[in-house]
């Protein structure tokens, strides 16, 4: 059994510049690592994961403020088929979403999306043709629990749920691809045993939940 026996407890950034620079830069470094490694390396033993204590949320910035404009335009051409399927991101932050649209399946090459700050409670059953997905933030919004839906996105690596009101985990809803994993600000009394297929999970950020222990998965 995989555990947690080398991690440790670390403070987040107090900038948001600083949090988006590192999440790039963490990216760009993963990118690089993969395209150095051996054909038959194996990927880094959880024992080296960390779970952190990050009041900022990491990559997330704080709620406020009314509906962006450029982004509900976007979110109003994605309901439309109007966004091209070669598209790599998208940013639907503060678009005014109570629903994301069944069209996001189209955008085939979507590697990042953004839908925090809106009144999404679940996400709809084609994102999970969104395989090439590799970021979801989800800051700011109203899910009680992460849509089980991800647990089938094969690339998926940085999910964020900071500030939902997330008060349970499914079992088969976390992608076993994980590495970083954003939860703070929510209302979790436990994490799933399934947590401990995330072979690869590097960073974990519970603070400002109602956590009692933590799973023998992963302690």
């Amino acid at each position: 059994m995989r555990s947690f026996e080398g991690a440790h407890f670390a403070e987040g950034s107090d900038s948001d510049d600083e949090e988006k620079a590192a999440a790039e830069a963490e990216e760009k470094a993963k990118m690089a690592a993969a395209a150095e490694r051996p054909a038959n390396s194996q990927p880094t033993s959880m024992s080296h994961a960390v779970v952190s204590h990050d009041p900022r949320g990491l990559v997330d910035t704080t709620p406020g403020g009314g509906v962006n404009e450029e982004t509900a335009a976007l979110a109003r051409e994605l309901s439309a088929g109007g966004l091209a399927a070669s598209r790599t991101e998208l940013n639907l932050k503060k678009a005014g979403l109570s629903e994301l649209s069944p069209r996001i399946s189209a955008l085939a090459s979507l590697t990042k999306l953004d839908v925090s700050l809106n009144g999404l409670k679940s996400l709809p059953s084609e994102v999970a043709g969104l395989a090439s997905l590799r970021i979801l933030f989800s800051l700011g919004n109203l899910f009680e629990e992460v849509p089980p839906v991800l647990r089938g996105l094969p690339s998926l690596y940085m999910l964020s749920f900071k500030s939902n009101k997330l008060a349970r985990i499914a079992e088969e809803a976390l992608p076993p691809t994980i590495e970083w994993l954003i939860l703070t600000d929510n209302q979790l009394t436990a994490l799933p045993r399934s947590i401990g297929q995330c072979t690869n999970l590097r960073k974990c950020m519970l603070t400002n939940n109602q956590l009692a222990a933590l799973p023998d998965e992963m302690v």
